[in-house]
């Protein structure tokens, strides 16, 4: 009881002064507030159990002075119990302190009235502490060597001001003496992993009365752990057998959160990351654990609600779903970055990659060379669309080193929910296999990378099978491995590459965007941002189709309809369904006009009509432009006319063809 730090917020200072002795002559720590001003400071800034709130903080004489009630219904300082003074109690003031609410804690807890004593003040304190604060003061920690609550608040926090540091180490205790209440003492016995500002720890609970139990515990700030929760609650499979893990136990306090998972079957004594165990591990274990991954811990994942989306083409998919913001995937801001490695691979004597503005070429250890796409181009001119309907469902999200665990028997647990969505799901596996390429490949040789690179592309579809016995020990298992990925990808997808490799691409650039110049690199980390790049490069060609000989000459858009494919400057566009019936209508009326009522008709089946009809019309049109326009902005081939319709121009009619 002598640890509770209790907020007591009342600009009626002398009643404030007697009745934080009263408190603090009974063993707690009363941080005094005496306006409003000053209560939401202490509450933002300091470490605070319990709250009490005068209802009125500004004017005592204003029947409308409402404020310390505003301030209790505050959301950043939820997770702080209040309990609201006031010396004028109304029926409604207490209905609405107390009211229910969806979630979490209502505004307050209890409602005092001023003229009741100190003794039922100080009963109204105890009872809101144990109820709804449950601190465990008699909890030991035992620590791993090197961990402490203050390496884990700089973990969580690195820039945090000096000033805070003691309450929010005071903070995070709070938070595991609360998650572990009916516990004697846990061990923290390991860090697993630590991903944007949050870490994520195996601990052991001892009770008095009862057998150990092992836990994974994820802490950070709160607004990224309560949405990590909710992502779990929402969208993780509710029947989890062998490979889930059950939520136990959601904490909070005003500036971190943490959720305690319980692993279905297992000992973290014997778990490691996918990271360690691939490092320490024979090929044939790996493809062990990533059995057990895909057909056992996942299969639950990706057999709900799966469906078929063909309204957006997979690169838009790609582009939302790995958030690849639209100014860093210019030509000239991806240029830079890949210009900037390529030159600090030659510097560093890592490989001779010359970047120019429409290719990279690699030189090989025989004084050759080979020429590849510039994947900033490539990329820029939206080249690599595919027009198929994608298959999306619940998605892990970040399959990579870090975000699994796995034991000596092969048996994986996911444990980082904080990507989960519904996405395409090709993005695990590709996701999966970046990982094993290019964080988990130990060889620092990029050509040898290369060669490996050079093989997969080689394979004719996902399921495909090949000896790797001419491979050295290291690249042999990660190409074996990479191949098991492509299999279960196989099984789910299909066995065609296209999708899954331009799923590759994007993964592969959504890493190569983090490349910071004004970072320093290891080798190794330089090795896997050079061998980024070629792999993009050499995606991008193996994604550009080779135009049909028979494209007439000086035809800069031409549609090949039996297989409706859609050709612009001999580049292959992927459009929409109802992108490609409007190019068809225009491209039939080619040089002529094309009214509205004619495009309604051939793509929507149905008379136009102005009020219902002109702006999805005007969408699908930019949406067309932005696929086959140079310039979006400044068409060339869809030309307006205004109130009428529009006309495809171009330097030939295709009718007398």
């Amino acid at each position: 009881m002598s640890q509770s730090r209790v907020l007591f917020a009342d600009n009626e200072q002398d009643f404030l002064d007697t009745r934080a002795e009263y408190l603090e002559s009974a063993g707690y720590l009363v941080l005094k507030a005496y306006s409003l001003e000053q209560a939401k400071k202490l509450l933002a800034e300091t470490r605070v159990h319990l709250a009490i709130l005068d209802i009125r903080l500004v004017d005592d004489d204003d029947e409308r002075d409402l404020s310390g009630l505003t301030l209790a219904k505050d959301s950043a300082f939820g997770p702080v119990p209040k309990i609201i003074l006031t010396g004028f109690p109304t029926y409604q003031a207490v209905r609405e302190v107390l009211g229910p609410v969806v979630e979490g804690l209502p505004p307050a807890v209890d409602f005092l009235d001023k003229r009741e004593g100190p003794e039922a003040m100080l009963q109204a304190v105890e009872k809101a502490l144990v109820t709804y604060v449950s601190l465990n003061w008699q909890l030991t920690f035992r620590w791993a060597e090197h961990l402490s609550f203050i390496h884990l608040l700089s973990l969580i926090d690195p820039h945090l001001d000096n000033v805070y540091i003691l309450d929010r180490v005071g903070e995070l205790e709070d938070l595991f003496r609360r998650s572990f209440h009916d516990n004697s003492q846990i061990t923290i016995s390991r860090l697993l992993t630590r991903q944007k500002k949050k870490v994520i720890l195996a601990v052991t609970a001892f009770s008095t009365d009862g057998p150990e139990r092992q836990f994974v515990i994820t802490c950070g700030p709160r607004a990224f752990i309560q949405h990590e929760a909710r992502l779990f609650e929402t969208l993780t499979p509710k029947a989890s057998g062998e490979g889930g893990v059950v939520e136990v136990k959601f904490v909070e306090t005003i500036h971190f959160a943490a959720i305690v998972f319980a692993l279905n079957g297992g000992n973290l004594e014997d778990i490691t990351t996918l990271a360690e165990f691939y490092r320490d591990s024979p090929v044939e274990m790996i493809t062990t654990a990533l059995n057990h991954l895909f057909n056992t811990t996942l299969a639950p994942w990706y057999e709900q609600g799966r469906l078929r989306d063909g309204d957006k083409s997979l690169s838009q998919f790609l582009l939302e779903e790995l958030a690849l913001p639209e100014e860093a995937l210019t030509a000239a801001e991806l240029g830079r970055r890949f210009n900037t490695i390529c030159q600090e691979g030659l510097a560093a004597n890592l490989a001779k990659i010359y970047y120019a503005t429409n290719s990279l070429t690699l030189q090989l250890a025989d004084g050759s060379s080979t020429s590849y796409p510039n994947p900033a181009v490539y990329l820029a001119e939206r080249r690599s669309e595919v027009n198929l309907p994608v298959l999306m469902g619940i998605t892990y999200g970040q399959l990579n080193g870090d975000s699994l665990l796995v034991d000596r028997q092969g048996h994986t647990w996911l444990i980082d929910f904080s990507r989960v969505s519904r996405r395409p799901l090709l993005l695990d596996f590709a996701s999966l296999e970046t990982a094993l390429k290019f964080e988990l490949l130990a060889i620092p040789h990029v050509l040898t990378r290369y060669e490996m690179e050079k093989r997969l592309l080689g394979l004719s579809h996902l399921d495909t099978i090949t000896d790797t016995q001419d491979l050295e020990p290291e690249l042999a298992k990660t190409f074996q491995a990479v191949c098991r990925v492509r299999y279960w990808a196989s099984l789910l997808l299909g066995r065609e590459m296209e999708t899954y490799l331009l799923g590759l691409l994007f993964c592969t650039i959504s890493q190569l965007i983090s490349f910071d110049a004004a970072v320093r690199y290891t080798r190794r980390e330089l090795a896997a941002y050079l061998h980024r790049v070629l792999s993009a490069a050499m995606l991008c060609q193996k994604l550009t189709p080779t135009p049909p000989s028979h494209i007439p000459a000086n035809h800069d858009v031409w549609i090949d309809e039996p297989n409706k494919e859609v050709w612009v400057e001999y580049q292959r566009v992927e459009l929409a369904p109802t992108e490609y019936e409007l190019m068809l209508t225009l491209y039939r009326q080619a040089n002529q006009l094309c009214t509205r009522q004619m495009i309604s008709r051939a793509v929507y089946g149905i008379d136009y009509d102005k009020l219902t009809m002109a702006d999805t019309i005007n969408a699908l049109v930019s949406r067309l432009r932005e696929r086959i326009e140079p310039n979006p902005r400044q068409p060339k081939y869809i030309i307006n006319v205004r109130g009428v319709g529009y006309k495809l121009m171009l330097n030939y009619d295709p009718a007398s063809e």
